[in-house]
């Protein structure tokens, strides 16, 4: 086959989108070294994932006309790189972040998919400008009435697509997606080692990883903190980029008299995530709503006991193994916290049910599914 992938993402996004892009496209020229890979981008970097696709012979790059305006590069990706679908005897374009070129010139020739990851936007419109919705609906509800088949990377976005755009269910397929294969490694006491003094972490901690923004409902585990006795507490990690919102949690860290328990890491590789994760006693994920949750797949992956919210997509990330609450109940999330942290036993039972579940979203078993919907296309 000659497949084609939206690949802006895996190029120029650090987290989320380009974690998804570039671990399907790794895993797919891993597991399936026969087919050819046409990567499109208004640009390419020089990144490691660029590095590694220039040893596949069978990786092409198509990229927007040498000094085409950064302005135009949308422009580019959604009228122009059709053009060379034709030209590339494409069978198939993947759209790997919730849109698709709004004209193909073959149809027929080239089948489509676009891979939708969340709704937010429409479930939560307060949390973006207007101007973004307007412009996420467009793109989102376009791809899905144009491709010849939608892939939803969870039974939330699934259902969310059905309630928000009327896409009969049968008419969506899912896939759940992978985390970076280095979560599976143990690291071994010398790397811990290294990196619990470079952070100088405390030898219990409890973990967040996500953006620090309103969704993510970060003060929901600071109320805990609050309301737990110092001898009850541990330290909370927190790893993310920080959005207006931090100003409040900021806040109320003080209030709580706090700031000697919370330690806020900035500008954390992702090669050193798995460590901090295999250090952790317990990973900490309150957010209201997401399409899938990756940080809890990374968490369970790394052997690390997840506390996360009830509904949305959390169970399906999380497993029989984690531990699910009232995203609101800030008491429910102190009594489980101390609960959990002391009990090492049941720590230990969640580590080994987490660890089994995380097995089927490694990138071989997640690639043979979509390489099963790319075949029946054809």
């Amino acid at each position: 086959m000659r497949i084609g992938f939206d690949a802006k993402r895996a190029y120029l996004n650090a987290t989320g989108l380009g974690n998804y892009s570039r671990t399907l496209i790794r895993s797919l020229l891993e597991y399936y070294p026969e087919n050819e890979y046409f990567m499109f981008s208004p640009v390419i970097n020089g990144s490691r994932f660029q590095q590694d696709l220039e040893h596949h012979a069978n990786v092409k790059f198509i990229t927007a006309p040498k000094g085409l305006s950064p302005i135009l590069h949308p422009v580019w990706r959604t009228l122009f790189a059709p053009v060379n679908f034709k030209n590339q005897k494409l069978d198939l374009y993947h759209g790997l972040s919730n849109e698709l070129p709004l004209k193909l010139l073959d149809r027929k020739r080239t089948k489509t998919v676009v891979t939708i990851h969340d709704l937010i936007f429409l479930r939560y419109p307060e949390l973006y400008p207007k101007i973004d919705v307007g412009i996420f609906k467009s793109k989102s509800k376009a791809a899905c009435k144009s491709a010849t088949q939608i892939v939803a990377v969870s039974e939330q976005t699934r259902r969310d697509l059905n309630e928000f755009y009327e896409v009969p269910l049968d008419q969506i397929k899912v896939v759940y997606q992978s985390c970076d294969p280095i979560y599976q490694r143990p690291c071994s006491d010398l790397e811990l080692q290294h990196y619990r003094t470079f952070y100088q972490l405390p030898e219990r901690y409890a973990l967040y990883v996500g953006t620090i923004e309103e969704r993510k409902n970060l003060l929901t585990i600071i109320n805990a903190m609050s309301q737990q006795s110092e001898s009850d507490r541990i330290p909370l990690v927190v790893v993310g980029r920080r959005k207006k919102y931090f100003d409040e949690v900021q806040r109320y860290i003080t209030r709580y008299k706090l700031n000697n328990w919370v330690m806020v890491l900035d500008n954390v590789p992702k090669e050193t995530l798995p460590a901090l994760y295999q250090m952790a006693t317990v990973f900490l994920y309150p957010s209201v709503f997401e399409g899938f949750g990756i940080p809890i797949l990374e968490a369970i992956t790394s052997g690390t006991p997840v506390i996360t919210s009830i509904n949305s997509c959390f169970e399906e990330a999380g497993g029989p193994g984690s531990l699910y609450l009232d995203p609101a109940d800030d008491s429910a999330w102190a009594t489980s916290m101390t609960a959990l942290t002391q009990d090492q036993a049941r720590l230990e039972r969640m580590r080994a049910v987490g660890l089994e579940y995380a097995k089927s979203f490694r990138p071989e078993v997640v690639s043979h599914q979509m390489m099963d919907i790319y075949q029946s296309l054809l």
